[in-house]
């Protein structure tokens, strides 16, 4: 483990504090999930059914949580950033 000086762990700490209030209260409702990226990659339609089944796979109910989620990945292979419309741009981007 790297032994970080303290006054670069507090910098740290008043960079993420400053990010969870520039984002605060920002949610994902009426934008593009991350799951809906993959289906808009493989030249699918978000609307309807299939819009529907892939944003149900979706269950964070906040960026913040996806911080933490060993599940979701930012690096993916399909979908992700260049398919996401405004909203979602700023509900994953902190």
């Amino acid at each position: 483990m790297i032994d970080v000086p303290d006054h670069l762990q507090a910098e740290r700490k008043a960079l993420i504090n400053e990010i969870h209030a520039a984002f605060d209260g920002v949610t994902r409702e009426g934008g593009v999930s991350w799951s809906e990226t993959k289906l808009l990659d493989d030249w699918g339609e978000s609307k309807g059914r299939a819009g529907a089944e892939a944003r149900a796979k979706d269950t964070d109910q906040s960026w913040a949580e996806l911080t933490v989620s060993e599940q979701w990945s930012a690096g993916v292979g399909v979908g992700g950033w260049s398919f996401l419309d405004p909203i979602a741009m700023r509900y994953y981007l902190p």
